[in-house]
């Protein structure tokens, strides 16, 4: 990604989130589809479903597998200490890693949101 201000960054956001989102709908109306969910209000329910599933998916990142590679088990940290490396290029691995966790989280955490938030806007125009 280019640096171009902030303006460029919301648009690259923006775009992100934009076909997450679009997967994301067409795959809960595939899903829907095929568990006989044929009404709007049922796939308004399925959209909160999934959104909860992607945010719970998406914590895994950081409390569940990330965090247990990095600091839970002593057998990745020996092995990674007997490595050629410095101490501080195997910390910059570390942290590096428990970034690109934390950023997965987040995204997932963004999309789940717009997609709950998707779901609740459709049953209430549902029910207007």
């Amino acid at each position: 990604m280019k640096s171009e201000g902030f303006l460029g960054t919301l648009k690259y956001v923006a775009v992100r989130v934009a076909i997450a989102e679009i997967v994301i709908l067409a795959l809960t109306g595939v899903v829907c589809w095929m568990i006989g969910w044929r009404t709007l209000t049922e796939y308004a329910t399925g959209l909160i479903l999934t959104g909860f599933v992607v945010i719970f998916f998406g914590a895994g990142g950081v409390w569940g597998l990330g965090a247990d590679r990095l600091y839970g088990d002593f057998r990745y940290q020996y092995s990674n200490s007997v490595m050629p490396n410095s101490a501080s290029q195997r910390m910059r691995q570390n942290i590096s890693d428990l970034m690109q966790d934390i950023s997965f989280t987040l995204w997932s955490g963004l999309i789940g949101v717009i997609t709950i938030l998707l779901g609740i806007v459709l049953k209430a125009l549902i029910y207007l």
